[in-house]
């Protein structure tokens, strides 16, 4: 199991307690999975003890393109300064597209998820779906479209923690349309074919979940830092 499924019982906890949960920083599809899966045991719980289903939410944020930008930079380093490469495909041709991809399969075992008879039964109790959360939507790479992850990843019980800047983009000249569930065929292979090029998506939302967590840790520590600070000035 990966580190960041530790917590994954505490999460399960609060959500049968009736405590709504963002169950946050979430990279890699498989971790997605058992982040559903704490949701589905928290879920069926609270029905087996009498309880209501319809007043517990939770979403589940995985983040987007934060993928496309460490994979770039990977495929990059596989291509020559004239531009060629040696790899089947040519690495150029996966930059931009692994993160909606990784998306894509993300929601498809969402709706496994839906459809599966332990779900129909919490459903039919009153139980609300664990909505996906798409976060870090906001397209960095100026070559791309900015709307490039936002536009894909529209479906059914999803949330777009847009920037003001692409939700404004989106306002101007998206284009809607329930894209989420198409081309999943497409993004099996954009994944396969990153691995054939040598490069371990594991090992990439492995390090990017990492990095999120230090990026969490610092101004965590900064606050805690400054609440002492002033509860000491206070008791002096």
């Amino acid at each position: 199991m990966y580190r960041d499924t530790e917590g994954l019982p505490a999460v399960e906890e609060l959500l049968y307690r009736g405590i709504s949960v963002n169950v946050t920083l979430l990279f890699s599809v498989e971790v997605y999975q058992a982040v559903a899966e704490a949701w589905l045991k928290a879920m069926e719980r609270r029905l087996a003890a009498g309880q209501p289903l319809n007043n517990v939410s939770s979403v589940a944020s995985c983040f987007v393109s934060r993928i496309d930008t460490l994979v770039d930079q990977l495929l990059a380093h596989r291509i020559r300064p004239d531009g060629t490469s040696a790899l089947t495909p040519h690495p150029k041709s996966l930059q931009g597209k692994v993160a909606v991809a990784n998306a894509k399969l993300a929601y498809a075992a969402f709706r496994r998820m839906a459809g599966s008879e332990r779900w129909q039964a919490g459903a039919a109790a009153g139980a609300k779906p664990q909505r996906l959360l798409w976060a870090s939507t906001g397209n960095k790479n100026p070559a791309c479209s900015d709307v490039g992850y936002v536009e894909p990843l529209i479906g059914a019980h999803t949330v777009n923690a847009m920037p003001a800047a692409t939700a404004a983009a989106f306002a101007d000249h998206g284009k809607p349309g329930k894209n989420l569930s198409r081309a999943v065929p497409v993004a099996r292979k954009s994944l396969k074919e990153i691995k054939a090029l040598g490069i371990d998506l594991k090992r990439v939302t492995w390090q990017l979940e990492n990095e999120g967590i230090q990026k969490f840790i610092e101004p965590f520590e900064k606050l805690i830092g400054n609440i002492e600070a002033k509860r000491k000035a206070l008791a002096g």
